[in-house]
């Protein structure tokens, strides 16, 4: 242990900021105390991770009953077992772990975890989230309720908990309209609903698709469901070109209540509501970026939040309004932190825990999305449904080369592919059910694009 650093415990789970990047960043200016209350969430290259870079590592003694259960998979796609620790339970643990290592600060880039994290560290009087901040942003209908009452543009909403509710909902906000869980992320579970004669069939298979992913006992939503207006985006009308999608995100932080925009980034179009990839940093206006952080600054700052991390999701609509989508009290998943890292020269997990340490100020956080990209890099994920010869399940043989596609100044830096005989089933489809991953580089942002939707346009699977 360094003895003159701060202690930081890390809660330890799925998602968020890669594993790889978040400990290494970390660990060079703090040490790191790791709790991991469902190993079964926790993959062996994560696993790996935590142990090199920690001085300390906890996981949930209750989940080890033989030598089998210290066995690790790199094959975790939702942690499926049952975590049934209450909000109250989890917050002890936090509580007692933290007195126990002299703990400065706690974070954690698992979505469903937000809120004992933040609940720990207000009774321990530490810099977090919040405990109001952090369930508002935790619960996609609070969420939706404090957006509705700030300045930024409103969108109609219903809860939902069975058909009837939905049938209700249809009624009042007319087709078509999205329903989303309320207590999920990755856009799991987000369906359109384009006329009446759908809402049964599609509101059924929803339900027992959600069934199907457990969380922790500790995450109780308002309602299952949140009805939503439709939101129709102009792409073109904002970027002046063809190829982006309708929608952004944009990374920021919360220190003391305020706002601070850190970066914005640029997608290529979804399918369906699933991302396809991510672009850093946006390629937009001055005077368009302004108008999406100001929006993003009505969201963080309408839920509550004190000290955090944020990611804003939201819609770019016609005649330059912005439609919020949703927001998250951590960073972006994804690899958005590592490649937007890259661009702007910003250690964005160390920037978190010197916000909850108190180690940075206010004009540091304010100049930071004044800084211009070195280059542009691209997370770019191919998925069976952009198969034009794929409509059925296949056993996967690879991919056909695709390098007639990519644009001379667009570089490759990585390509990756699943195991060759996977069996990929063509209805299994979410934002974790890639087949292929690129990371593409260019010093220009509309190449990307161009080579993004040359690739999803031909692919061909062998």
């Amino acid at each position: 242990m360094f003895k003159n650093r701060k202690n930081i415990l890390v809660l330890a789970d799925l998602g968020g900021c890669p594993p790889h990047y978040f400990y290494e960043n970390i660990a060079q200016n703090y040490n790191i105390v790791s709790y991991i209350p469902r190993p079964f969430a926790i993959t062996k290259d994560h696993f790996d991770l935590i142990n090199k870079y920690s001085i300390a590592v906890i996981q949930e003694e209750s989940y080890f009953e033989n030598i089998s259960s210290f066995t690790k998979t790199n094959d975790v796609y939702w942690a499926m077992d049952e975590h049934n620790f209450s909000l109250e339970e989890v917050v002890n643990k936090l509580i007692e772990l933290s007195k126990m290592f002299n703990i400065q600060a706690i974070t954690t880039n698992n979505e469903l975890f937000v809120e004992p994290v933040a609940v720990a560290s207000k009774k321990l009087d530490l810099k977090g989230a919040g405990s109001k901040g952090a369930k508002n942003a935790r619960d996609k209908f609070l969420m939706r309720q404090c957006f509705n009452n700030s300045k930024a543009r409103t969108v109609n909403c219903k809860k939902v908990d069975d058909l009837n509710d939905l049938i209700i909902a249809s009624k009042e906000l007319g087709f078509p309209f999205i329903l989303k869980p309320t207590y999920l992320a990755s856009s799991l579970g987000v369906t359109l609903f384009k006329d009446s004669s759908e809402l049964e069939q599609k509101f059924n298979e929803l339900k027992k698709f959600v069934d199907t992913l457990t969380v922790p006992k500790s995450v109780k939503p308002s309602c299952i469901f949140i009805a939503e207006e439709y939101l129709v985006g102009n792409s073109s009308e904002w970027y002046g070109v063809e190829g982006y999608g309708d929608y952004v995100s944009i990374e920021g932080i919360m220190k003391d209540g305020q706002y601070y925009p850190i970066a914005i980034t640029d997608k290529s179009p979804q399918i369906g509501f699933t991302e396809t990839s991510h672009i850093s940093t946006s390629v937009l206006s001055a005077d368009k970026q302004k108008l999406i952080i100001e929006a993003a600054k009505y969201a963080n700052e309408s839920l509550d939040l004190e000290n955090c991390a944020t990611h804003t999701e939201m819609k770019l609509l016609p005649n330059l309004e912005v439609g919020l989508i949703e927001t998250a009290a951590r960073y972006g998943g994804w690899n958005i932190i590592p490649n937007t890292s890259k661009v702007l020269d910003i250690n964005y997990p160390k920037l978190l825990i010197d916000v909850l340490t108190s180690n940075v100020s206010d004009q540091y956080l304010e100049n930071i999305i004044a800084k211009k990209p070195k280059k542009f890099i691209s997370d770019f994920h191919i998925y069976l449904k952009d198969g034009e010869n794929v409509n059925t399940d296949i056993i996967f043989e690879g991919l056909e080369d695709t390098s007639q596609y990519i644009n001379q100044d667009v570089k490759v830096n990585k390509y990756d592919e699943i195991p060759k005989k996977t069996i990929l089933k063509y209805e299994d489809f979410t934002a974790f059910n890639s087949v292929a991953f690129y990371e593409l580089e260019s010093a220009n942002s509309n190449s990307l694009v161009q080579t993004i939707n040359n690739i999803r346009k031909n692919i061909n699977f062998k």
